[in-house]
C-alpha cells in the first residue's frame, strides 16, 4: 500500500494524473504517512478512490476513515450517496487540480 501511494505521488509530480483504487483501509490507513506527506503536503494531483461499504468484513475494515481523510486539508473529499452523485464526484475530481478522495458505497435499494 505504501509503495502504491508513493508511486502515484511520483507520477503526479511528473505531470501525470494517477487514480488509485482499493478498499479504503488499504488506501488511507495502512499508507497514512505516504498519503499525508507524499500526496497531501505536496498537493500531488492524485485521485484516491476507496471502497468503504464493507463494515461486516471485520474490525480492521470499520475504522474512522472519513475523519482521517478530512484531517488532510489539501485533499478535496467526496462522499457520494448514490451512483448519480458518484458520477458527478468522479467528473469533478478529474477536473480538480489537486488531490481528491472519493468514498464509494453501494446504492441503497
Amino acid at each position: 500500500e505504501q509503495a502504491m501511494i508513493g508511486l502515484a505521488a511520483g507520477m503526479a509530480l511528473a505531470g501525470l494524473k494517477p487514480w488509485v483504487y482499493t478498499i479504503t483501509t488499504f488506501l488511507i490507513e495502512r499508507p497514512f504517512e505516504q498519503v499525508k506527506i507524499d500526496i497531501n503536503q505536496q498537493k500531488a494531483n492524485v485521485k484516491l478512490v476507496g471502497y468503504a461499504d464493507y463494515p461486516e468484513l471485520g474490525p480492521t475494515h470499520a475504522l474512522a476513515n472519513e475523519k482521517i481523510v478530512d484531517s488532510l486539508k489539501n485533499i478535496k473529499t467526496f462522499y457520494p450517496k448514490d451512483s448519480v452523485e458518484t458520477r458527478s464526484a468522479a467528473i469533478e475530481s478529474y477536473q480538480h487540480d489537486g488531490p481528491t478522495f472519493i468514498s464509494l458505497k453501494k446504492d441503497k435499494k
